[in-house]
């Protein structure tokens, strides 16, 4: 359902989760592709204006390397697998950004789907402790359009 609703795949090799050497690692192939400092200097705004620049030739291939790298820490830190209402980017998926040429061969819904329950898991938890629960994290678009033809 995922790949019907988002159009994401739902093949290709599963994401795991980094080691924290190769996300020190990867956060460095990030800065470099991305041409800031450090890791954290890296803002919403610092993406989108990567992702809206204009080109008056054809983009090189360190500015298309930007492009892949900026439009994938967008798209999953603010409509794919939020983790929060800031804009934390969260390293869970860094491997499919090692290598871009390997995008499209990553099980991007599988991924969603379990960001999903792990959300739905960690809100339980939270109502079930009487914690305020000001979040949802995961892909709550897809829950939402998902239900529509669904009620």
């Amino acid at each position: 359902d995922v790949h019907k609703v988002l159009g994401i795949p739902f093949s290709g090799k599963e994401l795991r989760i980094p080691s924290t050497e190769e996300v020190s690692h990867i956060k460095n192939v990030i800065c470099i592709r991305l041409n800031v400092p450090e890791f954290k200097k890296i803002t919403r705004s610092v993406l989108t204006d990567i992702l809206s620049k204009k080109h008056e030739a054809p983009m090189s291939d360190e500015e298309i390397a930007a492009f892949k790298t900026a439009f994938i820490l967008l798209l999953m830190t603010k409509f794919l697998a939020p983790q929060t209402l800031l804009d934390n980017i969260c390293p869970k998926y860094f491997m499919a950004l090692k290598n871009l040429d390997d995008i499209p061969n990553w099980n991007w819904a599988r991924y969603v789907v379990n960001d999903i329950i792990a959300a739905a898991r960690a809100l339980a938890n939270k109502l079930s402790d009487d914690t305020k629960a000001t979040y949802i994290n995961g892909c709550v678009i897809f829950l939402q359009v998902f239900t529509l033809p669904n009620k």
